[in-house]
């Protein structure tokens, strides 16, 4: 398996789009991504699409909460220096039209 990295600056609210199958997130200060009423990772455009999510700081680390839209996830997740989760891209997944499905996270 072969993640290509992307780097990102991420801010409170925002939505990550995956662009490549790893995303390094930075932020300025803690943030939680996303806001309930939207989703926290834009939809995945094939089935089995692939998605890492690595923090890069311990103080300014980045919160997922796991009652967004389109994640379904074995809890929250703050991801701090090196801690990582991984998701796939189900669209057959009944949880709001597909849904990035968490496969394992080191925390």
């Amino acid at each position: 398996l072969v993640l290509k990295t992307h780097a990102d600056t991420v801010t409170a609210g925002a939505t990550i789009t995956p662009t490549k199958n790893r995303h390094d997130l930075t932020a300025a200060s803690a943030v939680t991504l996303g806001a309930l009423s939207t989703s926290v990772i834009a939809d995945g455009s094939l089935d089995g699409q692939t998605l890492l999510l690595v923090g890069t700081h311990d103080t300014n680390t980045v919160r997922i909460d796991s009652d967004f839209q389109n994640v379904v996830m074995n809890g929250d997740i703050t991801l701090a220096k090196n801690d990582a989760i991984f998701f796939v891209w189900d669209s057959d997944n009944d949880k709001d039209s597909g849904a990035w499905v968490e496969v394992s996270r080191n925390n």
